[in-house]
Parts: C-alpha cells; structure tokens; sequence
C-alpha cells in the first residue's frame, strides 16, 4: 500500500466514539480544501494523537479542553512512590 493509503486506513479505523468530532472536522476540511491529505501514518497519528476536544464542564460555568499525551519515562526522586511525601 501507498503511505497516503496506511494514512487513511488508519483515519477510517479511528473509534468513532473518541474521534467522531475530528473525523467529521478532518473530512470536512479536506472537502472544502482547507486541509490536506496526510501524506503518511505518521502525520495523521499526530494529527489525531494532539486533538483537543472541547468539552463542556457542567457545574462551573465553563468550557475546558481534553487531549491525551503519553511519556516516554518516569524520572523519579529517591523516596518517591513509596507513600512518602
């Protein structure tokens, strides 16, 4: 398969209950030509990995914003998780 092909495959595949807002974003703006195709997986996996999600906070009167982010490493002190403060 083309790298623009492993892109897309990927983008269809996304859960739809997580990405739904961006898959319909994405595919908008790719119809209205502001957008470009990814041009490989991994432009599309960041593109996906870094969106924020506005989210509405019930209670406090407010909007806020969800994402997901992981690390690589734990850099720990000496005494730390060990129920130490």
């Amino acid at each position: 398969m083309k790298p623009e092909d492993i892109a897309m495959d990927f983008f269809s595949k996304l859960d739809n209950g997580r990405y739904a807002e961006f898959k319909t974003t994405f595919i908008n703006g790719l119809q209205m030509k502001s957008a470009k195709p990814p041009k490989d997986l991994n432009e599309i996996f960041t593109l996906a990995n870094t969106y924020l999600k506005p989210k509405l906070v019930t209670g406090s009167r407010g909007i806020g914003s969800t994402f997901a982010m992981t690390t690589d490493t734990i850099e720990r002190k000496p005494g730390e998780g060990k129920g130490k403060r």
